[in-house]
């Protein structure tokens, strides 16, 4: 392993005038000292562009003599194992002045970031080779540069030097005193040497990164031609980003090297870098690689903890605990999002990485038994059946040979889990959808034994207490428990795990077509939430969720939706938006609730109150980048669709019935995400068989999937 690389960079660009394309900086990273294959660089660089003048210039050349030399600087980097790093963006500032010092930040940007790759391939220190870079003197401040030794006379007239030493100094040296965890340190600071690409004595790792800075900033014009550059110089070999995607590819490596790290909010970086736009610009294309790009940073360093785990037991034991803790903390949001969270649990536990088979491996049942019980809970929330059920299987194997009290608290809840995964196989074909149904009525039986049987425990430890309810009754619980036939609401003794297996079971009754029942269930599962602000106000958009679809189907009843509304906090368009807008994942869950109501029970929850925000960009946009490409995203996207074609509003909704079939299809395959895709395409092409079918089937998804 080379303990020196070496990094070379170069800017191509305007940075004196704004321009349409982009401007960009990088260049190739080495794991090679910039003395030990300088030497012969030179001397094949100057034997490929004979009889050209040495050094070259890309700007300067024809474009099959860039073509070429194009192709040898990729393969010279592959030859040394090395890889591409390049910042590409829209530049911002206006004045010479702003411009060379937003050059200044993206040199230290990109060398932060290579310093970053560097040392978890085994760097300790870092040859830095920036070309010089000067641009014309603002004469306000001539003076000034004069006195700093930073002008310079050119041909083009006097300008002044960017201090690229400085920058690369003072970046290596901030790098050097961030904690590095479990992790090999940052590297130092080599050689440094800035001297401009024009100059035969420069270091010749500048002219591959000329010329690939060049090629790719005349791909500043269309997708299609950044990702030939791309190709060109190697796709797996190629480190392209964006300015803002800098600061995530920071926070992966610093979550990464937390002890012990936080491979969730690691995870959630790169999910947020993954799901931005798909727009077909060139900016675009850059975006998408910026995610791939975070995707080999989370596998490098997943790849160095891997090498620590092997010399301590106990740090692998410490970091599958500190990821139950960090899965368990994201999983309780419910917010709808939960790729990252597979990302982490896939790569510290499910996953077929080192560092997820040594913890398997730890010995700790009761352990394993809780991060098996978070897979599956996390496998649920993407409906992916398959990780689910393989999840499930692996937890029951440890309950068959161990007994605990902890143990059996956790195989109550992955028995909970169990039918969770079986309503996710929901909508299915038509000829599988009876044998579905009546497996989930013959599991929620089951769970509201569980959860009877393990009430008559708690009551024998609990004979002294009373029940209680909530410090403030919330406006409408009064009225709701009226409709249930109850003269007040009547709260048990807080046990929010039995409600919760009261909830799912009435969940498994709702799918099933039995309404009454699945209520009944979900208002006794909420006599045991008093404990449980969290709890109540999900209990009643479960509630609000049976009810929309007894309006679906005919039969509304008004007052009790209209109180459940309230309670789940939907009523109230003004904060529901303000919580959009700041980006609280979970509240596309309220919106798709608000939706379903304006859809079914319009005389509950009018829509003009949302029709102007559906036609906006901004509630789109909410919808469909980062974390948001995600179940509640596709319900929102499939629901303000028929709510706009309804209300004659052709365009919007297509839009948005456009947006539900690309996130369907971009679901695992076979998910229960996936499969919606068929009522979603056959509601963008407006296809009469769309909601026709038996209730359950792939194009009449009944219940919290409609």
């Amino acid at each position: 392993m080379t303990s020196t690389w070496t990094f070379g960079l170069d800017e191509s660009g305007d940075f004196e005038e704004e321009r349409r394309g982009g401007l960009v900086v990088g260049g190739p990273l080495l794991p090679a000292a910039a003395s030990d294959f300088e030497a012969d660089l030179r001397d094949r660089l100057r034997k490929f562009t004979s009889p050209l003048p040495y050094p070259p210039h890309a700007s300067e050349m024809r474009v099959e003599d860039r073509e070429q030399l194009l192709s040898f600087a990729a393969r010279i980097v592959r030859e040394l194992n090395g890889r591409w790093l390049f910042v590409v963006a829209r530049p911002t500032a206006s004045s010479p002045r702003e411009r060379l010092g937003e050059y200044v930040r993206w040199l230290g940007t990109v060398v932060d970031l290579a310093a970053r790759f560097a040392a978890l391939g085994g760097a300790r220190a870092l040859d830095v080779i920036p070309a010089q870079r000067s641009v014309p003197i603002d004469p306000s401040l001539e003076s000034d540069a004069k006195r700093a030794g930073r002008i310079v006379e050119t041909e083009e007239g006097t300008r002044v030097r960017a201090a690229s030493e400085i920058e690369v100094r003072l970046t290596l040296d901030a790098l050097q005193r961030e904690a590095h965890g479990w992790s090999a340190p940052h590297p130092g600071l080599g050689e440094v040497s800035v001297r401009s690409a024009s100059d035969p004595g420069a270091h010749p790792i500048v002219l591959l990164a000329d010329v690939a800075a060049n090629a790719l900033y005349r791909a500043t014009t269309r997708r299609a031609d950044i990702e030939r550059v791309v190709s060109a110089l190697g796709e797996t070999r190629s480190l392209l980003l964006d300015a803002p995607a800098a600061t995530h590819l920071r926070q992966i490596d610093r979550a990464l090297r937390e002890s012990p790290p936080d491979l969730v909010r690691a995870a959630r970086h790169v999910e947020d870098l993954r799901g931005r736009s798909a727009a077909d610009d060139w900016e675009a294309g850059v975006r998408a690689h910026g995610g791939l790009t975070a995707e080999r940073l989370f596998t490098e360093g997943l790849c160095a903890l891997e090498t620590t785990s092997r010399r301590s037991p106990a740090d692998t034991v410490s970091s599958a605990r500190a990821l139950a803790g960090q899965a368990e903390a994201a999983l309780a949001v419910k917010s709808g999002a939960y790729d990252a969270v597979w990302r982490a649990l896939e790569a510290g536990w499910a996953g077929d990485s080192e560092l997820a088979r040594r913890a398997r491996a730890c010995g700790d049942l009761e352990l394993g038994a809780r991060l098996w019980r978070l897979t599956a809970e996390c496998a649920n929330h993407r409906g992916d059946v398959r990780s689910a059920r393989a999840a499930i299987d692996h937890a029951e194997g440890i309950f068959a040979r161990a007994r605990s009290f902890r143990l059996r608290a956790e195989q109550q809840q992955v028995e909970n889990l169990a039918c969770g995964a079986l309503q996710n196989e929901l909508p299915a074909p038509d000829d599988a959808v009876s044998d579905i149904v009546e497996a989930l009525r013959v599991h929620a039986e089951r769970l509201v034994e569980l959860a009877h049987d393990a009430g008559q425990i708690t009551r024998r430890d609990g004979d002294d207490a009373a029940p209680r309810a909530p410090s403030e009754t919330a406006p409408g619980e009064v009225e709701l428990w009226r409709s249930f036939g109850w003269d007040e609401p009547a709260f048990d003794l807080p046990d929010i795990e039995r409600g919760r297996m009261l909830g799912t079971a009435a969940r498994s009754f709702a799918f099933a077509g039995e309404l009454d029942r699945a209520a009944d269930l979900a208002i006794e599962a909420r006599s045991l939430f008093s404990g449980s602000a969290f709890d109540l106000a999900f209990n009643a958009s479960v509630l609000a969720r049976i009810e929309a679809e007894r309006a679906r189907l005919g039969d509304p009843r008004a007052d009790r939706l209209a109180a459940l509304l309230a309670m789940a906090g939907v009523d109230a368009p003004r904060a529901l938006r303000a919580a959009l807008e700041r980006g609280d994942l979970a509240a596309r869950f309220r919106l798709d609730l608000s939706l379903r109501a304006m859809l079914w029970a319009p005389t509950v929850a009018p829509c003009d109150r949302w029709l102007d925000s559906l036609g906006a960009d901004w509630l789109f946009l909410a919808s469909s980048e980062g974390e948001q490409r995600s179940h509640p995203s596709e319900l929102v996207a499939r629901h303000a669709g028929e709510l706009l074609r309804r209300e004659g509003r052709e365009a919007p909704a297509r839009r948005w019935l456009a947006l539900s079939v690309t996130l369907c299809e971009a679901a695992t395959d076979g998910s229960t995400l996936h499969r919606l895709g068929a009522m979603s395409r056959a509601l963008l092409k407006d296809d009469a068989s769309a909601g026709r079918g038996r209730p359950g089937s792939l194009l009449n998804p009944t219940f919290e999937y409609r």
